[in-house]
């Protein structure tokens, strides 16, 4: 089994590959979406202590009424981030919806759901995008997707994306491990991740704990019965296109066989 040992370690690694990176893409500052979850918490708190609070920005995005926008305040205070934009997406979603529809064949028919479950964030993306443009000079947009959300393709392709992505390379295990290593809030970094859009945790919508991924990540699955094992890899090989398409450098950390 593949493990990491010393969070401390990925902690001062991250802390000395994120000022390399940036200025690898000709950027001082970082936009980034603050969800409320555990992944935009720890990306958040990484940024801050690599580049410092003056080169972060984080943008709030509720679609109409975000129930756990408190949560993202929180999170937000708790990575010590001070500079931050909100911008609701409800009227810009609308629009892209109705624009959608004069294209098809029948304007009367509602989208299906997979298309209006994508739009959002391709929406937010935009949006996100647009705000780093307009008001903040020589940033970039940060992807705060972890390996197992990219191994199982449970991102919007040209939605969920960045200029790169500091924790694509930790399995959200380790991203929790990595959040509490950092001193931030428990419940936030142990909170339920939701995409807040389906009104379902990721685990109910993927079928899969995280914990048989990772599992599947780093272990190859021993611990799994062989359905489950296989269900994950199928999955794996179907998305791999995905991963391919997107391609984002992230930080990767020193595993040890345990």
């Amino acid at each position: 089994m593949k493990k990491i040992n010393d969070y401390n370690a990925v902690i001062k690694g991250l802390k000395a590959w994120i000022p390399v990176i940036m200025t690898d893409c000709n950027a001082e500052n970082a936009v980034l979406g603050m969800s409320g979850g555990t992944d935009s918490l720890v990306v958040g708190k990484a940024l801050v202590d690599a580049i410092g609070p003056d080169h972060v920005f984080g943008m709030y995005m509720p679609n109409g009424v975000q129930a756990d926008i408190e949560d993202a305040r929180r999170c937000v205070k708790a990575a010590g981030i001070k500079r931050t934009f909100e911008a609701n997406l409800a009227l810009a979603c609308m629009a892209a919806e109705a624009t959608i529809k004069l294209a098809g064949p029948n304007t009367k028919e509602p989208l299906n759901a997979q298309a209006k479950t994508n739009l959002i964030p391709r929406v937010r993306q935009a949006v996100e995008y647009g705000v780093a443009q307009a008001y903040v000079p020589k940033s970039v947009v940060i992807c705060t997707a972890n390996l197992s959300e990219l191994m199982m393709g449970y991102f919007t392709l040209w939605a969920d994306m960045g200029s790169f992505a500091p924790i694509g390379s930790l399995t959200k295990t380790e991203v929790r491990q990595l959040g509490l290593a950092l001193g931030l809030p428990e419940d936030l970094v142990l909170k339920a991740p939701a995409d807040g859009l389906s009104g379902m945790t990721d685990e109910e919508r993927l079928g899969f704990t995280y914990e048989q991924i990772d599992d599947f990540i780093r272990n190859d699955g021993a611990n799994l019965s062989e359905g489950v094992r296989m269900a994950i890899a199928n999955r794996a090989q179907a998305m791999e296109f995905k991963r391919k398409a997107i391609n984002l450098k992230s930080y990767v950390p020193n595993l040890e066989i345990a």
